[in-house]
């Protein structure tokens, strides 16, 4: 197993669930007492958006995937 995909399995376990719960406005209970609804689902808004970059930068990462001139040797 590489580095990207422990760094996909690990990310994917721990932000994509904290995300969501935060989204939908579940959250512990120290969250609940220090920001408001809204801003819970703001800031399950923004772990799902820094979620999905981290995803697409580690894709872009692993070997075959294209380079920045469109090439698959990532020249």
């Amino acid at each position: 197993m590489s580095f990207p995909w422990i760094w996909v399995t690990a990310w994917t376990a721990v932000a994509l669930p904290l995300a969501v719960l935060l989204f939908l406005g579940r959250a512990p209970g120290r969250l609940h007492r220090r920001v408001g609804p809204r801003g819970l689902r703001a800031r399950g808004a923004l772990i799902l958006a820094a979620y999905a970059g981290a995803l697409v930068q580690g894709r872009r990462t692993w070997p075959g995937s294209p380079g920045p001139t469109g090439t698959s040797c990532g020249c």
